[in-house]
């Protein structure tokens, strides 16, 4: 809220940088914070959010029924979304998209995660997508002897095809 206090040009910019589980959520608290208590609490203050993505659809590893309903759901609260894109650079109160948009951002969020480095250490038979495919009790797959937890464990729920996202909670 001190970035509110301290706006003199009475507009707020927020940039989300991931669409996955986190960024997404991300973006509905803040929309729904911006759309009631903040709009009360700082009524000369208004907020814009953005969400870059660098896929092609937010939340990637659910249904496409779902990602269109959540990304119009968004939208309508006033999320603005730059799907397919990437980051290229941060900068103070700016973000530089990969082809060449720049977003004023007078706060940043990064939720878009690294990328795995498993395929680094080890042969390509023991990976799929960058990540140790692992069954429930978190033993690859075909190698009893091997074991993956957190972001690098591709784990998928009972009859499913659909992986379990790559979050953990604190």
């Amino acid at each position: 809220l001190g970035e509110l206090e301290d706006c003199s040009d009475r507009e707020i910019y927020i940039t989300i940088v991931g669409g996955g589980l986190t960024g997404v959520e991300m973006a509905g608290q803040l929309a729904y914070l911006a759309d009631t208590d903040l709009k009360k609490l700082y009524p000369k203050e208004h907020v814009h959010i953005n969400l870059v993505q660098s896929g092609p659809a937010i939340l990637p590893h659910l249904p496409k029924t779902i990602q269109k309903h959540v990304q119009k759901k968004l939208e309508a609260w006033g999320v603005h979304f730059y799907i397919d894109n990437t980051v290229k650079e941060v900068k103070k109160n700016v973000v530089i998209l990969k082809d060449g948009v720049e977003l004023k951002s007078t706060i940043t969020i990064w939720t878009a995660g690294f990328q795995n480095v498993a395929p680094q250490f080890l042969d390509a038979s023991y990976c799929k997508d960058e990540r140790i495919p692992v069954n429930n009790h978190l033993h690859h797959i075909n190698d009893a002897h091997l074991y993956a937890v957190g972001d690098i464990a591709l784990i998928y729920p009972l009859n499913s095809d659909i992986p379990y996202a790559q979050v953990g909670e604190a």
